[in-house]
């Protein structure tokens, strides 16, 4: 009888073993989803392609509810419906980045005038942005452009300056699995 019960504990351990690798391994899996869909929404967000970063933000938002993923559904939808009723687009973008601009939301109108024609007005929005130090709206927001550029750091084969952006993004998230994989990947 001792002995059945020791064999049930060491089954019921390596079940939940198992078990919690696979729920791991799922969250890894849906991780990669969600940013996959991130990184084309901003991609597509950058080109002013709006309606396409709207559909890549909703497809995110379907696997981890996000402040930043919401906002960003909202801003293109604004977007979305300012262009379509609009006789020129540009000026339509420019006037919204304009308004993110006037409430201090330097980090997104930045995003947005970036994409615009350069014209005197938006050149003169950037130039002042950027003698600004610019800070993010969110934990949230600053937590996804550093991991987005710790990425593109590893990429360009700067580990260095990438392991310490995914250390940061730790700090700004501990319960985040995903630098944590980073950090481990690079040898940190």
């Amino acid at each position: 009888m001792h002995n059945y019960a020791k064999i049930i504990k060491v089954l019921t351990l390596i079940f939940l073993f198992c078990t919690k690798t696979t729920f791991c391994q799922e969250i890894n899996i849906n991780w990669k989803a969600y940013q996959s869909e991130i990184n084309k929404a901003d991609r597509n967000f950058r080109n002013q392609k709006f309606q396409k970063a709207l559909n890549h933000y909703k497809i995110a938002s379907k696997e981890w509810k996000f402040n930043y993923v919401q906002s960003m559904i909202s801003i293109c939808e604004s977007l979305v419906d300012k262009i379509e009723n609009s006789k020129n687009p540009n000026l339509a973008v420019v006037s919204f980045a304009d308004s993110l601009f006037t409430k201090r939301n330097y980090c997104l109108s930045y995003r947005i005038y970036s994409g615009c024609k350069q014209d005197a007005h938006v050149t003169s929005r950037i130039n002042d942005i950027d003698k600004m130090v610019i800070h993010c709206d969110s934990d949230e927001e600053q937590y996804f452009a550093i991991i987005q550029t710790a990425e593109k750091y590893v990429k360009e084969g700067n580990h260095e300056k990438a392991l310490l952006l995914f250390q940061r993004a730790l700090a700004i998230n501990p319960n985040d699995p995903y630098p944590k994989k980073r950090i481990t990947d690079l040898g940190g």
